[in-house]
Formats: structure tokens, sequence, C-alpha cells
């Protein structure tokens, strides 16, 4: 917990500084196109949405919203599941990882309020996972890039191939990382009521 309390407090603008010297080196020696955008994905970005735009001044941001009553659950499972090849112990501390999650959920909303100008789509898991051609035209339109219809065919084909699930859906539950419905709904209030806004409900 000392490592983590450290690690908050320092400046995260390196971290992409160093991805962004990285992707030039890949530029450089010809191994990406210096004419496609690039994409970077990650659960952790949010809440650094700011440091980022130092960086990378013209980053559009799309913020993939799923139900912290679910979501919270994936997170502690997928913490598991990558902590036990590696560790001696099981002992995971989740409870620390949930208020992690709470603090840069915070971070994000208050960025998106203090800043109603930063370049956010906010598109519900949903959409993402049922209307995947809607989800993709709005994805694209935000970006400034043009939509083809070969690139419509081969996220078609993508779906196609690749369905959810298919070695059966994983099992977990709060409970299962010392949480509760009645915990996540409390700490998690804002994000809770900002979906409520945005969607209608908890997506």
């Amino acid at each position: 917990p000392s490592y983590l309390k450290y690690l908050a407090a320092q400046p995260p603008t390196f971290v992409f500084e160093y991805v962004r010297d990285q992707f030039k080196y890949l530029q450089w020696q010809g191994l990406a196109d210096p004419e496609k955008p690039w994409l970077m994905k990650s659960p952790l970005y949010q809440g650094l949405e700011l440091e980022i735009l130092k960086v990378f001044p013209h980053a559009p941001f799309v913020m993939p919203h799923r139900s912290p009553l679910k979501a919270v659950a994936s997170s502690c499972m997928t913490t598991r599941t990558f902590h036990w090849p590696f560790s001696h112990t099981t002992d995971i501390n989740y409870p620390m990882l949930f208020e992690f999650l709470s603090i840069t959920m915070d971070q994000h909303l208050a960025n998106c309020a203090a800043h109603p100008d930063l370049p956010m789509l906010d598109l519900s898991f949903e959409e993402v996972t049922t209307s995947s051609a809607t989800a993709v035209e709005k994805i694209y339109a935000h970006a400034g890039m043009p939509l083809t219809d070969a690139v419509r065919h081969r996220v078609a084909q993508w779906e196609r191939d690749h369905p959810m699930h298919p070695h059966g859906a994983p099992n977990y539950h709060l409970e299962d990382f010392s949480l509760s419905e009645d915990i996540v709904r409390t700490r998690m209030a804002n994000y809770v009521a900002f979906q409520m806004r945005q969607f209608g409900k908890l997506p």
C-alpha cells in the first residue's frame, strides 16, 4: 500500500512521453504507417485525460461505460487471473483495488466537468456489444476518420468470427472479492448517477 500511495503521487506524463517516443521509433524504422492514427487503449487511462493531452494534444477520447457493479468485479477477476501465475500468495487486497478504481473514476468525472470541451465520446457497454456497427460509426465520426464500406465489412466479419464467450461466460460476483453492491453503489455514487443521466440505466 505504501508503494501504491507513492506511485499515485508521481506525475504520469513521463509514461506518455515514453509511449510517444516508441511510436516515433516504430514509424522511423518503417514498422508503422505514419499516415495512420495510433490507437491507445487502457482502462488505467481514466482520469489521466489532461496528462495525455499534454503529450498528444489532438487525441480524441472514447470512453466505454459499463455498470460498475459488473466492471469492478471483472477488474478484480482480471487482477486475480494475472496475479496467480506470478506470485506465491493469493492474498490480493481487492478493497484497495476498488478504491483505486473509484479514485481514478472520480478524477475522470472531475476532468469532464471542469473541461466540457474535452473531445470525449461516451459509449455504453451495451451499445458496443450489441450494436457495434452504430458504435463504430460514432467512433469514426468522433475521430474525424472516413468510414468506408471495406472497414464496415471487416468489422462485421470480425464480429462473426469472434462471438462473445466462445468457451462459456465467466462466473464471478462482487462478494468473491470482499465487496458488495451496496459498497460499490455508495462509493461510486457519482459514477452511478452519471450513467443514469447518460444512458437511463446502468449499462
